[in-house]
């Protein structure tokens, strides 16, 4: 198997998350949770309109 380092540095940083949360699934949930109430204009949580790429390809008739 190829050696990723892109997947082991994410894959590190979830440990050093989970191990700072005690190894506790509750708490690492909550601490998500809590960033994720921070961080509401980095989510996307409504598209209301595709991308204009999109649009040209959906509105392509097809044979």
């Amino acid at each position: 198997m190829t050696r990723d380092p892109i997947v082991e540095e994410v894959r590190s940083a979830r440990q050093k998350i989970f191990e700072a949360c005690n190894e506790n699934l509750d708490a690492l949930l909550d601490r998500f949770q809590e960033q994720e109430a921070l961080d509401r204009n980095w989510l996307v949580s409504d598209i209301s309109a595709p991308p204009q790429q999109d649009a040209k390809r959906l509105n392509r008739v097809r044979p």
